[in-house]
């Protein structure tokens, strides 16, 4: 009676899913993935219930043994559901929907397997579920459902799906979410971590090994066990740094000046030199994340930090973007040129061999992430085109001007295009047919535009020069945001009915 029952109860369960599933369903989203989602959820959830109330009447059917496979099914049902508020949070009204077709294109030069659904999260913070929900689901009901079924299920469903989350404060802060591009790479970090074979050196593991035998308040008998703790911790402080550093490399790589900057405005007033700790999720001192993208900056697109060569080629009319820009830059390598958070790394043992360890693995992760990126973004192009690039190209080595030609890009997007109140999606209107702006061409203008000529904060204390203040970022907000909606369409268009 008592399996009868929980199967009962499972059979309710089911139905409500099915229910909640459906309103999902016929909501409005700005990509059908989270609409299979919940259906692939709710379809689970019914063959799973419809298999318990199956095997009731099998002849080998044996009740006791029966009970714990149902109370198994009866908790994955309810985890099942649990998982609906990934399609329930990628609801077009809220997320910015017209950033979720062009960041999806974006993920899929670097993944080109690899699906998203981006979705709010209330805490604030910028994320990517690193599992494959699909995989996931997948091998904890493989046991009772056979493949067919299974295939049956999941219907349209993406078989490599991952979530990627923003903080819902920051909904409509287009800029900051350029940090997008950064939770995108924990994916590709992972795949280095994964082949990196590299072990800790002899002379950092012989100074932990020595440091627990010094030790006296350590009994001999849990030495062995000691020095195996700490090599862990010290792998896991490497591993957390190569995740997080790794992912700036492909952020910088893949967009430039804008994902510093979005990095710099997510950081705020924080501190700059907070080495890692279980209490911090072990991530890297923001000071070394900065100073790792501006070399990156320089290592992989010259041309943007060359201010001889964007002094020359920068027009007139855009001085100021060059100016406010060059500014910024400063300030970054301001910060990059302290060398405290390495003397706070030196205050832990642990980490500080950890990071030494790191220091061996940067060039390697740099050049992985570098040959990962190499050709997939508008940025890394060489510089081709109008008789001023050429003619400069004749006093400069090539590869410094590697970024010049995406730089006049931006500063006409910026200049004639944010600066008349016109999103920034194509650069001539009048071109048949429009040249869509990159995703990337579109997120640096934003950025120029709003460092150069958005205030940084009220001019006055009064209330008028406050809502000015607002109204000023949050008109450059819509049109960047707009920006990405027409570009994807224009895209689109071009793709399906120009391209033969």
């Amino acid at each position: 009676m008592e399996n009868d029952s929980v199967i009962g109860d499972c059979v309710l369960r089911a139905a409500s899913f099915r229910v909640h599933s459906e309103r999902i369903e016929n909501e409005e989203f700005p990509s059908s993935q989270p609409i299979y989602l919940a259906r692939a959820l709710s379809n689970t959830s019914q063959a799973l219930v419809e298999y318990l109330v199956n095997t009731r009447y099998l002849p080998y059917y044996n009740p006791t043994l029966a009970r714990g496979e149902i109370r198994a099914i009866d908790s994955i049902v309810k985890w099942l559901f649990e998982l609906l508020r990934y399609s329930d949070g990628a609801m077009t009204y809220k997320v910015p929907w017209s950033l979720v077709g062009p960041l999806q294109s974006f993920s899929a030069r670097l993944l080109p397997d690899t699906v998203l659904i981006l979705r709010p999260k209330w805490r604030y913070n910028y994320a990517v579920l690193m599992s494959n929900i699909v995989a996931t689901i997948k091998s904890m009901v493989e046991t009772v459902l056979s493949p067919t079924k299974l295939d049956e299920c999941f219907g349209e469903l993406h078989h490599n799906l991952h979530m990627i989350s923003f903080p819902y404060l920051e909904m409509q802060s287009v800029f900051l979410h350029a940090a997008l591009a950064h939770e995108i790479g924990h994916l590709i970090a992972e795949q280095f971590i994964i082949a990196d074979k590299s072990n800790l050196p002899i002379p950092l593991k012989d100074k932990i090994v020595s440091d627990v035998n010094k030790d006296t308040s350590i009994l001999p008998l849990y030495k062995t066990r000691e020095i195996t703790n700490r090599l862990s911790e010290c792998a896991l402080y490497r591993k957390r740094a190569l995740e997080e550093l790794g992912s700036d490399l492909v952020a910088v790589d893949m967009l430039g000046p804008a994902a510093m900057f979005a990095l710099y405005g997510i950081i705020g007033i924080r501190k700059l030199d907070d080495i890692p700790s279980a209490q911090n999720n072990r991530y890297p001192p923001r000071r070394q994340r900065i100073r790792l993208m501006l070399k990156e900056l320089k290592d992989y697109l010259p041309g943007l930090v060359n201010w001889s060569a964007l002094e020359e080629l920068t027009p007139d009319n855009s001085n100021y973007i060059l100016t406010t820009y060059k500014k910024h830059i400063e300030k970054m390598e301001k910060i990059a040129s302290s060398t405290s958070d390495i003397a706070a790394l030196k205050t832990d043992t642990i980490v500080d061999i950890a990071y030494q360890w790191v220091e061996d693995s940067i060039e390697n992760l740099s050049k992985y992430m570098q040959g990962h990126c190499a050709g997939k973004s508008e940025l890394s192009l060489a510089v081709k085109g109008g008789k001023s690039e050429l003619s400069l190209a004749a006093k400069h080595d090539d590869k410094q001007l590697i970024g010049t030609a995406f730089w006049l890009k931006i500063c006409d997007l910026a200049n004639s295009r944010l600066n008349l109140i016109l999103p920034p999606n194509t650069l001539d209107d009048t071109e048949t047919p429009p040249k869509p702006a990159s995703f990337e061409a579109i997120m640096n203008a934003g950025w120029l535009f709003l460092l150069s000529k958005v205030p940084q904060l009220p001019e006055d204390k009064d209330i008028a020069s406050v809502r000015e203040f607002v109204d000023k970022h949050q008109q450059a907000e819509r049109l960047t945001l707009r920006a990405f909606e027409l570009s994807d369409i224009q895209l689109k268009y071009n793709k399906k009915y120009l391209v033969r």
